[in-house]
């Protein structure tokens, strides 16, 4: 019995530099037909990366939904050139179950970063280009001659409430003129853009929501009536 388990570890275990290595404390070959499986049913969150220990790219195509799709049908032509990488590249350390204890230990991080890059991609990018002059988003959205929220003399991101407040206490300028000229129907237009564009912003609609919730007026929670809208835009029939 004794010799017939020696013989059992031996077969259990390969040489590695001398030294008798058990096979399942080595590293674990990627089958490829198993990378296809995965590709198949979770391929849009990653899944044949992250069988490959493949952390970064798998963790990008978890939270792009796979490059937007265009990745998915990528990965079904190179999926051989990732196996044979995975399978040639040293793992920092195996264990016997075939966990990646590696993919646990750095998934956090990595999930942290990428959404670091993509807030300062969507948020810090497109404020540092106003600041600085170089472009500005909200203008070109808005379709207006300046800041849309410069025009109506407020903070960017404020709510709906408070750009209903400054449309009307700017247009309330052009009430009483008898005559509005070319520069002045210009002037209205260009306010009229900045407070469409501005109260239509998400974050804007989920401000105003709130605060009417809030709110503790006689009228709060109350559709505006026709009088109420009119008093909104003195010039809407412009």
């Amino acid at each position: 019995l004794g010799l017939a388990g020696a013989a059992a570890d031996v077969a259990a275990s390969v040489l590695v530099e001398g030294e008798q290595v058990p096979v399942a404390h080595m590293q674990q070959r990627k089958e490829l037909l198993t990378c296809y499986l995965l590709w198949m049913f979770a391929g849009l969150t990653g899944a044949h990366h992250f069988y490959m220990e493949r952390l970064v790219h798998g963790t990008l195509c978890f939270w792009t939904l796979n490059f937007l799709f265009m990745g998915f049908f990528i990965d079904a032509l190179v999926m051989p050139v990732y196996l044979r990488v995975a399978n040639r590249g040293k793992a920092d350390f195996a264990t016997g179950d075939g966990t990646g204890l590696r993919i646990l230990m750095r998934l956090p991080l990595t999930v942290v970063l990428i959404c670091a890059v993509i807030s300062l991609t969507f948020i810090g990018v497109p404020r540092g280009l106003r600041s600085w002059g170089v472009v500005d988003a909200d203008q070109l959205g808005a379709k207006t001659s300046q800041n849309p929220y410069d025009l109506l003399g407020l903070p960017h991101g404020a709510d709906a409430l408070a750009v209903e407040a400054a449309y009307q206490e700017r247009s309330a300028r052009f009430v009483g003129q008898r005559r509005c000229d070319a520069e002045c129907r210009a002037q209205l237009a260009d306010l009229k853009q900045a407070y469409k564009y501005a109260k239509d912003r998400p974050w804007a609609k989920g401000r105003g929501a709130r605060a009417r919730k809030g709110c503790k007026g006689p009228r709060c929670g109350l559709k505006p009536s026709s009088g109420d809208e009119a008093s909104v835009d003195p010039w809407q029939d412009l």
